[in-house]
């Protein structure tokens, strides 16, 4: 910014007071215009005068409460604006609904078994995932799994509270699902199948929370979904017999 002359700040000052000076010759205009008028109609100029000071008295009074108005509405505005977004900010957002119907499953699902068993896992073009068992065969411990297994791209979970799950089964009466974790999973009580479709809605609080130690897995509590870091449809031992054989089909998977 440039800087100002003494005369240009001298010349400012003077168009200042020029325009105040008439401004109250204006105002003196006025009051004397209604000291004549007054006199006209038999009242006396101290009485103009006092009139004069009290209906200024009455504008500035009315000036200053409209100015503390405007303020203690935008205060109100303000205050319901942040109450807003801190209704905003504590509120949590709506839990989205995750829905895997196995379109293009085999990119995602994989099969899991041990080598004695002989299982295969396929995907239709329908939007299913089938889990094929021809026979379960025992491991020295007696025991066996045919898992079908995501590990890709999964959403998290520990908002949710239920998932449904949709499915039937001919040969295989039983499946569960399980949501796997760090040293931790979660198992689903045991999903009955029939022949038919039938949707299975069970709370996330029902799943038995299981901690992996050196001789296998414990159950620890029930619920308190966290980190997820697979999904896994189980049908072998624990689930089913080991003489069992046939097919369970799953075409949803829905968490709320």
């Amino acid at each position: 910014m440039a800087h100002r002359t003494r005369d240009e700040e001298v010349m400012d000052v003077a168009v200042e007071l020029h325009g105040r000076m008439m401004r109250d010759a204006e105002r003196e205009t006025g009051d004397h215009a209604l000291t004549v008028a007054a006199a006209e109609v038999g009242v006396p100029p101290a009485l103009v005068e006092e009139a004069v000071r009290i209906v200024d008295e009455r504008r500035r009074v009315g000036a200053a409460r409209a100015l503390q108005k405007r303020r203690v509405l935008g205060g109100a505005l303000s205050g319901l604006l942040a109450l807003s977004g801190l209704t905003y900010a504590v509120w949590p957002a709506p839990v989205p609904i995750v829905v895997e119907g196995f379109e293009d499953a085999s990119s995602r699902w994989s099969l899991d078994k041990n080598s004695e068993s002989a299982a295969s896992l396929r995907a239709s073009s329908g939007g299913t995932l089938s889990i094929v068992v021809e026979r379960f065969g025992a491991q020295a411990d007696g025991k066996y799994h045919v898992n079908a297994d995501r590990r890709l791209e999964l959403p998290p979970l520990d908002r949710h509270r239920q998932v449904t799950v949709r499915a039937r089964g001919v040969g295989l009466e039983v499946v569960r699902l399980f949501l796997e974790g760090d040293g931790v999973r979660w198992r689903s009580p045991p999903i009955t199948l029939t022949p038919d479709w039938r949707a299975h809605t069970l709370p996330l609080s029902s799943f038995e929370r299981q901690v992996r130690e050196p001789s296998g897995h414990r159950v620890v509590d029930r619920g308190d979904v966290g980190d997820v870091r697979a999904w896994s449809l189980k049908v072998g031992h624990f689930m089913n017999a080991a003489d069992a054989a046939g097919e369970v089909e799953i075409d949803e998977l829905r968490f709320e």
